[in-house]
């Protein structure tokens, strides 16, 4: 006669390689929704994390997992749990909900930009607390509301922001490097640009090509009276604008602004260097 609980292991493998193969399904699609950039697809795929059917079917599954295990005999627990382990579905489901929420995190911070570009910084700022509410205070999400604090002219609450962001320590380089820069740009508008100046030549190397770092390089010399060098960068933001494809025609005016700032404020460095005639 076949015992319960042999029964009870066999329905659960069951159950996770069904699951399993519900998300090789769902994976073949996933490209589609992951790279997706337009503002309604955005609205429409950003469920918050309860609604995943998948995650909700891992949660009943490891909790009945765990009920069975602390039901069964001990000598046989281990063996339950080394036989859970091995199963392949459990690593690749585990992954694959991870991946689904780290993706969906990156949807509202393109949702963030999209919203900048339209010029409503209210719901930009909005949807990146929710990113930060839902997934969780990671470099991404804090570079995404600090992005917005910018834009907003909160220095302050901005520079805090990066900083925070600069502290959960991400893993790739080139992120470290945003951060950087972004923290570079807001030292420089709460009038500690020597201190951002030391940040910018790695965001150059990294992100050569990047209008606004050059600008932000700029106007950050500039300010610190290296005149000759923020004209060379002025110079190289000049050809770059000439040559950079902007995804929507908003996004190149946010870009021709910043710029225009830059040029303004490389224009007031040169008139406080400039010599007074005597008297005047």
């Amino acid at each position: 006669m076949v015992q319960p609980v042999a029964i009870a292991v066999f329905v659960l493998i069951v159950l996770w390689l069904a699951v399993f193969a519900l998300v090789m399904r769902a994976n073949r699609n996933r490209s589609h929704w992951i790279d997706a950039r337009d503002l309604k697809t955005f609205q429409h795929l950003h469920p918050a994390p309860k609604s995943n059917p998948l995650g909700r079917a891992l949660v009943v599954i490891v909790f009945s997992s765990v009920l069975l295990i602390f039901n069964l005999p001990k000598p046989h627990r281990l063996l339950f749990m080394l036989i859970l382990a091995s199963l392949p579905p459990v690593v690749v489901l585990i992954k694959y909900v991870v991946a689904m929420r780290t993706s969906k995190g990156v949807m509202l911070q393109f949702q963030v930009v999209d919203l900048i570009e339209q010029g409503d910084l209210s719901q930009a700022h909005q949807v990146a607390r929710e990113a930060l509410e839902l997934y969780g205070p990671t470099a991404y999400n804090l570079n995404a509301l600090g992005i917005v604090l910018l834009r907003l002219k909160q220095w302050d609450e901005a520079l805090r922001t990066f900083e925070q962001a600069i502290r959960t320590k991400p893993k790739e380089p080139n992120v470290r490097t945003l951060l950087g820069a972004n923290r570079a740009y807001a030292l420089l508008k709460v009038g500690r640009a020597e201190e951002g100046l030391v940040l910018m030549p790695d965001a150059i190397a990294t992100f050569p090509t990047e209008v606004i770092f050059r600008a932000n390089y700029c106007e950050m010399l500039a300010a610190v009276g290296r005149l000759e060098e923020a004209r060379d960068q002025y110079a190289i933001v000049e050809e770059l604008m000439d040559v950079t494809k902007f995804r929507t025609e908003a996004g190149r005016e946010i870009f021709e602004t910043r710029i225009a700032e830059c040029r303004d404020a490389l224009a007031r460095a040169e008139l406080r260097a400039t010599p007074r005639a005597h008297g005047s």
